[in-house]
């Protein structure tokens, strides 16, 4: 692996990490009032179209692991959301 994917992939970590602290705080408080339905499906497909596109066309390990683990996460608060909301 070259240096400059180990960059890209400690860099999509740590950014991917951010969901995952959000998607565990939920978890932990089931607290959904703060967070955005549109917004999170936006990122929740963005996310989809990135990992179609990088198997498709890019091949990089580094965009494979990100775009999952965003996937991963944003899907997690999504299911969270609707699950938590207020009805």
């Amino acid at each position: 692996m070259k240096y400059i994917e180990i960059l890209g992939l400690v860099s999509i970590v740590l950014l991917d990490s951010g969901w995952g602290i959000q998607a565990y705080q939920v978890f932990k408080t089931k607290q959904v009032r703060d967070l955005s339905l549109l917004f999170l499906s936006v990122a929740f497909f963005s996310f989809i179209g990135l990992q179609i596109y990088t198997i498709l066309d890019v091949e990089s390990i580094p965009y494979l692991v990100g775009n999952s683990m965003g996937i991963t996460f944003v899907g997690i608060l999504l299911y969270q959301k609707i699950r938590y909301s207020e009805k």
